[in-house]
């Protein structure tokens, strides 16, 4: 049985096939469903940036971090 060995350059156009396929299909779809596009349009219109949020200023963080100032560990 023969395997089929693909070379460098072969692996490179395949690898950037991929990211390329994520990057133009798939991210753009998954922005387009409800649930995400109402997210953002939410954000938008409060005047929030979300590339620019850290994960410290997310809702579901203030317990969690609360837990570790006063705990001063990261527990489960």
């Amino acid at each position: 049985m023969q395997t089929m060995k693909l070379s460098g350059i072969s692996r490179l156009i395949l690898s950037l096939a991929i990211v390329a396929g994520a990057w133009l299909i798939a991210l753009p779809w998954i922005a387009r469903q409800p649930a995400e596009h109402d997210s953002w349009t939410s954000l938008n219109q409060s005047g929030i940036d979300p590339s620019a949020m850290y994960y410290s200023e997310l809702e579901v963080m203030k317990p969690i971090l609360e837990r570790i100032n006063r705990t001063g560990r990261l527990e489960k």
